[in-house]
């Protein structure tokens, strides 16, 4: 299995509309992760620790950065670190820690499961 980089995330990457709700944009990444096929993210460590620490980890070659790469396609820079992106999708410690944690899935995830993840997120939304 080989693991998701930028220019992987940026060739599936369609251009989305920047006034595209939350609920879609989650599941239009779901399917972006989906189309790309077998591969990987590395979760995030300590999502329940300090949230300045979270706010400031970098979204490279999590699943949070193809939703970072969804928010640059559609003309919102959301900026590289978990913090950015959490503003731009306003999102909580909570919705980080079901999408990314390692706690629940381990130090890397597949494709599949992080895709998982988004839906049950959007589902919430």
């Amino acid at each position: 299995m080989k693991h998701l980089d930028l220019r992987t995330l940026q060739a599936a990457a369609v251009p989305l509309p920047a006034s595209m709700g939350k609920r879609e944009l989650l599941t239009a990444v779901a399917q972006v992760i989906r189309s790309i096929g077998p591969a990987t993210f590395k979760s995030l460590v300590n999502v329940e620790g300090s949230l300045s620490a979270l706010r400031a980890t970098s979204v490279t070659g999590t699943p949070i950065e193809p939703i970072a790469e969804a928010l640059a396609a559609g003309g919102r820079d959301p900026g590289t670190t978990v913090g950015t992106v959490m503003d731009a999708m306003n999102f909580t410690q909570s919705d980080v820690n079901s999408l990314a944690c390692y706690c629940a899935n381990g130090d890397t995830m597949t494709a599949e499961r992080a895709a998982a993840n988004l839906d049950a997120l959007a589902a919430k939304c």
